[in-house]
């Protein structure tokens, strides 16, 4: 490909994603099929970029390339055949009559994900931040918020059931930091969109000028 194709690619690709920009910009005056088209081609070319990554550093790797030379891949038939049975199972959630058959396999991943997840959190983040004032006091947040969803409750005589009071008095405060959590959470989605925004219109200014004026 020569230097002038290769500079019209590139000039073909900024209009592209101007006109993108600007269709996905003009939410602001509301919903409009511009937008709608927009959106489809993101989700589009992400379901597609997300399939190519697991194909080439999931399927193949560890399923094919196996397949084909299992003594070089260290695996024994018995985990071969589980591999390919679990891949089976999985298949069988693209159709509603046979989602049933996939539900021990999403259960495995699912299990496995969950056990992964909060392992690393109790090892990665609780423990580590026990060990500072600011830690401390974050892993005490972390734990009155996890308080809060304590929905455990006992009658007494002709009373509805209540909490605990110390659970009920945790919970408070456990309701504190969720709120506090919350807000600074949507700060934080509010700055990164206001970024996102401006970074999108100096990108349209940009290519803009490059393109009318040179």
């Amino acid at each position: 490909m020569t230097a002038f194709a290769v500079e019209n690619l590139a000039i073909f690709g900024n209009l592209i994603a101007i006109i993108l920009s600007v269709f996905v910009l003009l939410y602001a005056f509301g919903d409009s099929p511009v937008f709608r088209l927009a959106i489809h081609i993101f989700i589009g070319v992400a379901a597609g970029y997300a399939a190519g990554i697991v194909w080439h550093s999931v399927v193949v790797p560890q399923l094919f390339a196996p397949m084909v030379a299992l003594e070089a891949s260290g695996l024994t038939p018995l985990d071969m055949l589980l591999r390919v049975v679990l891949v089976v199972l999985l298949l069988t959630k693209l159709s509603p009559r046979t989602a049933r058959f996939g539900n021990p396999a999403s259960a495995y991943l699912v299990g496995i994900g969950a056990a992964v997840a909060v392992g690393g959190a109790v090892r990665g983040t609780l423990f580590p931040l026990a060990s500072s004032y600011n830690g401390f006091f974050a892993m005490l947040g972390t734990v009155a918020t996890l308080i809060y969803f304590h929905f455990g409750a006992r009658s007494a005589g002709q009373q509805p059931p209540r909490r605990n009071r110390i659970i009920e008095i945790i919970a408070v405060a456990g309701k504190v930091f969720i709120t506090v959590t919350f807000a600074a959470m949507f700060a934080g989605v509010f700055l990164a969109s206001l970024v996102a925004l401006v970074e999108r219109l100096h990108f349209i200014w940009t290519n803009l000028s490059t393109l009318l004026f040179g």
